[in-house]
């Protein structure tokens, strides 16, 4: 349907890319892990995950195509946390802002 005239995403269109993002936040992870396993310390951007060789290439969110947010966390990053928003609550994930941290 169309609210205002701009048209809306069905719910399953929602949850299906909020899908996408949890599993893209996952796949950031795992290369996260995999990269403080080989450096003993986080990236400092996570474009070091694909010049490492960890990814091919950043996930991005489905919606907006934007990379996710990545926050590197002390000198040299010992810690991280990662943003993303998500349209319907997912999870133990809720609708709207969700970070994730190490």
């Amino acid at each position: 349907g169309a609210v205002g005239g701009v048209a809306t995403e069905s719910k399953e269109k929602r949850q299906a890319q909020d899908q996408e993002r949890i599993s893209d936040i996952l796949l950031l992870q795992t290369a996260l892990d995999q990269y403080f396993t080989a450096y003993q310390r986080y990236p400092k951007n996570l474009s070091e995950l694909v010049t490492a060789g960890l990814l091919t290439s950043l996930p991005t969110d489905p919606k907006t195509d934007e990379p996710y947010l990545y926050n590197p966390l002390s000198e040299p990053p010992l810690y991280y946390s990662i943003s993303f928003i998500l349209a319907e609550d997912a999870g133990s994930f809720k609708a709207g802002f969700n970070s994730v941290t190490n």
